[in-house]
Parts: C-alpha cells; sequence; structure tokens
C-alpha cells in the first residue's frame, strides 16, 4: 500500500521524484518458491509452458511483482502476479485512504475529502483487477500499433487471469535515467511523444492513462529516434463521448471565445450551484489554466505562473472551482499533471498545436453538434494587449499583443520608458494582479505622460 501511495505523491510534490524508488526498494519481494505456488493454483499452464529468468532480477509493482520469462522457444515474456491478500488489504484500510488523500496537491486547493477518498478508493479497486487492465492494455496496444514512437506490450490473453498478466518482455530505460544524460534535443523529442500519447490518448482513443507514476515510462533509442515504453495500465479512466467532447470545446473555446464554459463545466459534473459564484471570473480561469495549450510554438512551462495568476483571479474563492469539481475529475487531472510532470523533467516546454490541429480536424463535425446545445459566449473577456505612444499629442505607435502578454508587460517595454516608469514608482506588478483581478477583462491599466510623451496600455 505505501507503494502505491509514494508513487501518486511522487507526481505532485517537486521533492518526492524518487520517493516512489525509495518505497519499491523497501518492499521485499516473494520468494520464486511462493510465485510458483500461487501460480499452480491461479495459472499451472504458466508453469508447464515458460521457464523463469533467473538472471534477471524481480521487478516491483504497486500492488505486484514482474518476472521475465522464457518460452520454450526462447522469446521473452513479463508476468506480472498480484500480492495474494493485497485486495482485502487495499479495499478495508480505510485509515490508509484517509492519509493517501492528503498526500495530493490537489486537496489544497479545494477537494472535498470524502468524495476523494470514495473516488481513490474505486480506482484502487478497479486496478485490482487484472483482467480489467489486460483489456485496457490491449485497446492501448490496438491504437498506438500505428504510432511508431509509442510501444505498448502486447498482452497474451490465453495466459492472463485476474491476478496475473502475460504480456511482452520490452526492456528500456527509466525515463528519469535516461533524462538525466541525454542531449538538449532529445529532451525536446521525448517531450513531444509524450504529448502525442497523452492526447491522442484522450481525444482518439477516449481513455485516460492516469498512473503517470516514473515507473510507468520508459525509453528505447534505435538509431536516431527514440521509443516512449508505457507500461501498467491498471489505472485507466474510460472517458464518455460527452466527457471528451467537453474538454475539447472547452480547449476550442480558449482559441475562438464562442460558447459559454458553465454548461460545459455542467456537462463535465461540475456542481454549477456551487460554480455560479465565480461564473463571471471563469472564462479568465480557464485561460490561464489552459494557455499552454494556445501556443502555436513551444511553450515555456517557466512562464505559466499558474498558482500565482488563478489565485489572484478568484481571490478569496480560489478554491471554489475545485469544491464545485466532481470527484471523477480525479484521474483526468491526474493524467494532465503527468503531462505537464514530464515536460517540465525533459525539455521544459510542451507543444502540441500540430496534434490539436489534427483533433480538431477529426473532432469538428462532433464539437458542431455539440455546440448546438450550448449557449453563446458571453464574457467581457479582453482579447488584446495594447499599447500606445504618443508625442505632441499625436498616436506615433500602436502595438497589439495577445491578451496573455499582460503578464509579461516588464519584457515587452523599452528600457528606457521602464527606468522611467519606475522613477514614478509606478509598479507594474500591482496593475498587472489588477488585470488578474478583474478577470482580464476590458480595462485600462496604464496612462503616463512625461515632457509631451505619453504611454497608454489597455486590455481591449
Amino acid at each position: 500500500m505505501p507503494t502505491k501511495f509514494a508513487q501518486i505523491k511522487s507526481l505532485v510534490e517537486d521533492d518526492s521524484q524518487e520517493l516512489w524508488k525509495e518505497a519499491i526498494a523497501e518492499i521485499e519481494p516473494l520468494a520464486l518458491s511462493e510465485i510458483k505456488d500461487i501460480l499452480k493454483l491461479e495459472n499451472p499452464n504458466i508453469l508447464e509452458d515458460f521457464d523463469f529468468d533467473n538472471d534477471q532480477a524481480i521487478l516491483t509493482a504497486s500492488i505486484g511483482q514482474v518476472h521475465k520469462l522464457l518460452s520454450k522457444n526462447g522469446g521473452q515474456f513479463a508476468l506480472k502476479i498480484q500480492y495474494p491478500g493485497i485486495h482485502s488489504q487495499l479495499l478495508q484500510d480505510s485509515e490508509l485512504l484517509g492519509v493517501a488523500g492528503k498526500l495530493f496537491s490537489l486537496l489544497k486547493e479545494g477537494f472535498i475529502l470524502k468524495d476523494y477518498q470514495e473516488t481513490l478508493s474505486k480506482e484502487l479497486e478497479k486496478e485490482l483487477s487484472f483482467t480489467k487492465e489486460a483489456e485496457y492494455q490491449e485497446k492501448f496496444y490496438s491504437h498506438f500499433l500505428s504510432h511508431k514512437q509509442v510501444k505498448i506490450a502486447k498482452v497474451y490473453k490465453k495466459y492472463s487471469t485476474n491476478s496475473t498478466i502475460l504480456q511482452e518482455w520490452i526492456p528500456s530505460i527509466p525515463a528519469l535515467d535516461f533524462l538525466k544524460t541525454c542531449e538538449l534535443n532529445e529532451k525536446k523529442e521525448f517531450s513531444d511523444i509524450v504529448a502525442e500519447f497523452y492526447l491522442s490518448s484522450f481525444f482518439e482513443l477516449g481513455l485516460v492513462h492516469s498512473d503517470p507514476n516514473p515507473g510507468n515510462f520508459g525509453v528505447q533509442k534505435q538509431g536516431q529516434d527514440l521509443i516512449l515504453v508505457v507500461y501498467d495500465f491498471g489505472s485507466v479512466y474510460e472517458l464518455s463521448e460527452i466527457e471528451k467532447i467537453s474538454i475539447w470545446a472547452l480547449l476550442e473555446n480558449q482559441i475562438e471565445p464562442h460558447l459559454d464554459d458553465f454548461p460545459i463545466l455542467g456537462n463535465l459534473g461540475f456542481e454549477l450551484d456551487s460554480l455560479q459564484s465565480i461564473q463571471d471570473k471563469l472564462s479568465a480561469y480557464l485561460s490561464v489554466i489552459l494557455e499552454p495549450f494556445m501556443s502555436k510554438t513551444r511553450y515555456p512551462l517557466k512562464i505559466w505562473n499558474r498558482k500565482e495568476r488563478c489565485s489572484d483571479i478568484l481571490a478569496e474563492q480560489k478554491m471554489q472551482f475545485m469544491i464545485s469539481a466532481p470527484s471523477r475529475i480525479f484521474p483526468i487531472l491526474r493524467a494532465f499533471q503527468g503531462l505537464f510532470f514530464w515536460c517540465e523533467k525533459s525539455s521544459g516546454d510542451l507543444w502540441v498545436y500540430n496534434k490539436l490541429e489534427s483533433i480538431r480536424s477529426n473532432l469538428r463535425y462532433a464539437l458542431e453538434t455539440y455546440a448546438k446545445s450550448i449557449p453563446k459566449h458571453s464574457s467581457k473577456l479582453s482579447s488584446t494587449l495594447c499599447i500606445e505612444f504618443w508625442r505632441d499629442g499625436i498616436k506615433s505607435v500602436h502595438l497589439n499583443f495577445a491578451r496573455q502578454m499582460v503578464e509579461h508587460m516588464k519584457e515587452i517595454i523599452e528600457p528606457d520608458i521602464m527606468e522611467k516608469i519606475k522613477l514614478n514608482n509606478i509598479n507594474l506588478d500591482e496593475i498587472i494582479q489588477k488585470a488578474r483581478r478583474n478577470a482580464y477583462a476590458t480595462m485600462d491599466l496604464l496612462t503616463w505622460e512625461d515632457a509631451g510623451k505619453k504611454i497608454k496600455i489597455y486590455l481591449e
């Protein structure tokens, strides 16, 4: 049990990336004799048709362990076997589930612990079914067969049961180890492959791999190409069609705002009565949350500053969004956490424009149909940051930037003008915060004049 929670914690706290490794290392694997005794009862065909490779170390999974097997003709396979008694231990230890819930940083943003525990319990119960895991893994395997840089192990159902899974043996370099030594271009390639994996899973396959702990991702190098190897499909969330198109509608709405975000969130299960108190700020809040997906170039995640910006937008109601969220949103958020975790650990940026264009083409008709039931957009959210320079009452320069550039005014205002602004005790940080607290609505931000020169900055 501690292993599973250590794996999850390692994704949500920066100082815990090695925690899952430490937890796994502390677990004493079952002896081979014990494994064989289990197989005699659970899956005797394994013992008849395969031999254990004693030269390969036993690998520890969260609720079991993995052995390398050799077939009579020399084929290499991986046997994942569940720890005996794990079912009762996992589902009855409600106190540990309560402790686990508190590990998640998402709770700090407003998750209701009771609902959260129930969701976590259901997810763990589902993970106990290796039959279901094998079914999901088969779907991922089939879907990604056409993706040359994503590899999923093939499952052999004949030799799999509810407590054992036989699959291809696919060796790889642990992703974190690979990223410590690889070149920058390889880090960018890795980031792009991870983004392809998650977005294709979400919007094409309709399944979410929601256990992105570091042990589930590896890398193979074939010549100049990288291949992402993804393991462990015990924690998978199946998106309904309405959930999939609703998430897509939120993304599309950032590119061309024309739909009301409020009922879209309702379709995702958000409690609208609770959400109503921040309804007028939702568009601004979502624009920050989804900002990395909107860039046509590589988006540096270090400039995102999501937590501070969202906190300023919602102010004393900063917990309201997550309080209103349905508990089933957790595995979806966990998958997005995984995407950003790996992008930060590799290239430090996210680039998904081409992939989203492909998805947009495939979902265009579904979105048009969906949009017929959604009211039109009515937000006061601005679209453009404008900077004007005037000399002797005549406008000499007018610059337009995307709205989000209000966060980077210090970089786009010329240094000599910045110096004069500082000398006049104008605090740009306060102006930026003002824009956030007004949910990036159309407004004047700064007008400053000096010796016939004037600068005017506003959102429209």
